[in-house]
This record gives structure tokens, sequence and C-alpha cells, in this order.
């Protein structure tokens, strides 16, 4: 719970530091407006101290991205989604296939530019909020049947993911997911439900 936080008040600081020192007309001229309030305010040592930052974050969101991923794709092997094949490890205990293919994966979409990517995060942010929806739904659930007290960190987060989830699917939102994001997103689901449909075939047989 500290590291969320820590993050929370980190993020906050630099929203507020952009917002203080960069004028909002300057924000739409300005490559990296965070970037240019900081510099305006501690000189090169604050872009070095930025520019570390950012690399750091970059680089543990690429190594947790390469571990979620790959262990995302144990279970769908485990579950009989996709070729057992797949996860084959080495002597390091590391899938190293899902590795390689995450890998080709990540820069053959490096090609489509910047804006397809975008389309794939915004897509990805739905996968989050019904993850985390579907938690708690769980959790609230589970309190009631075992006649527990509901927690008022489960109604926040069952709230949280409504509000959240509204924000990405209203059309007139400015958080609303674009036409190709919708596309993508239904390629998406066409495939789990296939992967789906011939792992429960696998199963019966």
């Amino acid at each position: 719970y500290l590291s969320i936080w820590i993050g929370f008040a980190l993020y906050a600081m630099l929203i507020c530091i952009t917002a203080f020192g960069v004028a909002r007309d300057e924000i739409i001229n300005l490559g990296w407006a965070t970037h240019a309030s900081i510099e305006g305010y501690f000189s090169i040592f604050g872009s070095i101290v930025l520019c570390i930052g950012v690399l750091s974050a970059l680089f543990s969101g690429i190594n947790g991205f390469f571990i979620t991923t790959s262990k995302i794709f144990e279970r769908l092997s485990i579950t009989c989604f996709i070729p057992a094949t797949l996860i084959k490890q080495n002597r390091f205990n590391v899938s190293y296939r899902v590795v390689y293919v995450i890998g080709f994966i990540s820069c053959v979409m490096v090609i489509f530019g910047r804006e397809s990517l975008l389309y794939i995060v915004d897509m990805s942010c739905v996968g989050i909020i019904v993850g985390f929806l579907y938690v708690s739904i769980i959790s609230l659930l589970l309190k009631q049947r075992e006649r527990q007290r509901i927690s008022i960190s489960s109604l926040l987060a069952l709230g949280l993911s409504i509000i959240f989830g509204l924000l990405i699917f209203v059309p007139f939102s400015p958080a609303a997911l674009k036409l190709p994001s919708i596309i993508a997103l239904a390629i998406w689901v066409l495939a789990g439900i296939l992967l789906f449909a011939r792992a429960r075939r696998n199963a019966s047989i």
C-alpha cells in the first residue's frame, strides 16, 4: 500500500508543478510541459532528476509488463487456452518462448507509430476496469455470503470501477474510446470467445 500512496503523491506533485509552472496557453505549444516547468524551477539539475525518474519508470514498466504477461500466458496454458509448448521453461525457470513472442510483438507494434500504441493502451484500460470491477463484486459477494460487514473500501472500489467504466464508454466523455480502439476491442473479445470455446472443447474431450 505504501508504494501506491507514494506513486500517487509523486504524480500529484508533478501535476501541481506543471500547473503552477506553465501558463495554460503555453501548454499546447510545449512538447513536454512538465519538463519545462521543472527546468524553470530547478534548472538543469531538476531536468536530470526528472529524466532519470522517467527512465527508471520506463524500465520498471517494461520489466513488469514482461513478468505479468508471461504469468498470464502460463495460466492460459494451464487452462488449455494456448499450447503448453509455448511456456517451456529454461534452466532459470523462465518461459523464454513467451518472452520472445512478447518482445517480437512489441517491436512490430512500434512500426505502426505512437497513435496505434495509444489505441492499444485505451483498449487495455477496458480490461483493467473490468478486472477491477470483477474483483470488487466478488469481494462484496464473499462478504455477504460469510455474513461479514461490508467494508468501505469494497464499496469505494465498486464505485470507482463504475465511474471509470462510464468515462470509457459514454460517447460524450473526454476519455471515451475512439473508433480504432473499439474495433481492436471487438476483435480482442472475439478472439477471447474463440479461445474459450476451444478450451471448453478440449476439456470435454
